[in-house]
């Protein structure tokens, strides 16, 4: 039997355009699927880095306004710093608290590790009329923060050694009054997200009348 094209189109030529506009459909999908994950993960990538760039600046700026223990009946000031390559702990003016009345504040910045092997950081702020009172630290007030996770690397090294010769200054992984140094001349922190990524350094040198 003749075909006629006047009586329109065949089954099969229906079908194939059908089969064509799908395989089409599939491959625009395909397409969106993969742009939209590629932004999804460009997208985290810089909220990442800019929570980063927050908390250490935030770090930095506690840091800066580290301040010794100073109590009316001591004719001398105390240091209270202890630093270690996980943890880093001190006195400071400023708080990352919201809300929290001003005043001097104990601070602990702590680095745990996962099952996985990455890293997270946490830190506690306790005030310090909690640490003097005899009721002690209310549990809520012991309670850690987290401020990054999933991390490979998250370290602290100090600088420490006689300021007036550069050659006795030495980057030690410890510093605290057992060991003799009541307080570093600088804190350097290193970060480093992933393997492939580029580690991120950020150093607080400290006042001399901290030293």
């Amino acid at each position: 039997m003749k075909h006629n094209s006047e009586l329109g189109f065949t089954l099969l030529e229906v079908v194939i355009s059908l089969t064509v506009t799908m395989m089409i459909v599939m491959l625009l999908l395909g397409i969106f699927r993969v742009g939209l994950r590629t932004w999804e993960k460009g997208n985290q990538a810089v909220e990442g880095q800019q929570r980063i760039r927050r908390v250490l600046d935030r770090l930095k700026r506690q840091l800066t306004a580290a301040v010794p223990i100073v109590y009316p009946d001591m004719k001398t000031p105390t240091f209270r710093f202890e630093g270690f390559p996980d943890a880093i702990r001190f006195m400071s003016d400023f708080s990352l608290i919201s809300g929290r009345k001003k005043g001097r504040i104990f601070v602990e910045y702590r680095v745990n590790e996962h099952t996985d092997g990455r890293k997270e950081l946490v830190f506690r702020e306790i005030p310090l009329p909690l640490l003097k009172s005899k009721k002690g630290v209310k549990r809520e007030e012991m309670k850690y923060i987290r401020l990054l996770d999933s991390m490979k690397n998250f370290s602290f090294t100090y600088l420490v050694g006689n300021k007036k010769n550069a050659l006795d200054l030495v980057w030690e992984n410890t510093c605290e009054a057992s060991t003799g140094c009541k307080w570093p001349i600088a804190v350097k922190i290193i970060l480093h997200l992933n393997s492939g990524d580029d580690s991120t350094f950020l150093m607080v040198r400290f006042p001399p009348s901290l030293q």
